[in-house]
């Protein structure tokens, strides 16, 4: 009995080697899995890494959004220009219906202690950010930034963001600065009439 059961075990053992090696050789002559002769499981595979490759590189072909360059130029500024007083909040733009898009750059700020002082630091705040987006490549006709403050009402005791400073400049005006010479010059020639809040104007 156990002879035969040897023998049953021995003949499996060839049985499996001699599958493996068809298999083998089958895959080597025709470039196919036996159980796939048509090759039609590898091409569906073949074919999902082919879109995935693709949709990648498509990806990668496409660079940074709007979004991302707008706000990389913001931070870029407030890098190349640091003021305790203003934070990065938020940027969006929004298109113009010519081709150009409108900016819009919205920063958390505080009072310092005196109004000159503060209202400088914002215009210098806001001479770099012009010109990083200014200098961003984007169809900009328009970028108005604003500075956001918290506000107390002294009748309910409730606080409040209004903005504090707003100013704006177009590309016309943007395109007759030399940036180079940035921290040099007033930025204020070159923009609206800047917005002031009452509680601004009336520090000392």
């Amino acid at each position: 009995m156990k002879n035969v059961f040897e023998k049953f075990l021995a003949a499996a053992v060839v049985l499996v080697i001699g599958g493996l090696f068809v298999s083998f050789a089958y895959y080597q002559i025709t470039g196919h899995r036996i159980d796939d002769p048509t090759g039609e499981k590898l091409a569906a595979v073949k074919s999902d890494r082919q879109v995935e490759q693709s949709a990648s590189d498509q990806t990668s072909k496409q660079g940074p959004s709007i979004d991302e360059i707008l706000s990389r130029s913001v931070s870029v500024a407030l890098d190349s220009y640091h003021s305790p007083l203003v934070k990065f909040d938020a940027v969006t733009y929004k298109n113009s219906g010519d081709g150009n898009i409108m900016v819009d750059v919205s920063l958390n700020a505080s009072y310092g202690l005196y109004k000159d002082n503060t209202i400088s630091s914002y215009n210098k705040v806001a001479a770099h950010v012009f010109k990083e987006i200014y200098s961003s490549d984007l169809p900009v006709s328009n970028c108005s930034i604003s500075f956001n403050v918290p506000l107390l009402n002294s009748q309910t005791g409730d606080e409040h963001i209004e903005m504090a400073y707003g100013i704006a400049m177009s590309r016309e005006k943007a395109s007759l600065i030399n940036w180079n010479n940035i921290d040099d010059i007033d930025i204020t020639q070159s923009t609206n009439h800047p917005y002031m809040h009452p509680s601004l104007r009336n520090l000392k």
